[in-house]
């Protein structure tokens, strides 16, 4: 979720993964970005743009090791590329369909 005004972003907010499998994160997020908006009172109007943005990234992590669980221990990432960056849903135009090419 992304936070612009005057075509500036002005502040990342919060994250939602699709640990539930793909595209499972949306849901949450653009309730969320409803809830802030009624709560701050933005509307379409308003000169504050919420957006909500679905990022795919492709990571390269190092395993360190396991722990006694067998839980992989991370090291610092190495590489992070963004191979998806899809608007679904703002304040504006509410719930944006995927453009495919």
């Amino acid at each position: 979720m992304f936070f612009y005004h005057g075509g500036h972003m002005l502040k990342e907010g919060p994250t939602f993964t699709d640990w539930y499998g793909p595209m499972t994160c949306i849901k949450g997020a653009i309730e969320e970005a409803e809830r802030l908006c009624a709560y701050y009172q933005v509307t379409p109007d308003s000169s504050l743009l919420v957006e909500v943005k679905h990022l795919t990234f492709l990571e390269d992590r190092l395993v360190l090791r396991f722990d006694e669980d067998g839980d992989p221990v991370y090291g610092d990432n190495l590489n992070r590329e963004t191979i998806s960056n899809v608007s679904v849903w703002n304040n504006r135009q509410g719930t944006i369909e995927p453009q495919l090419e």
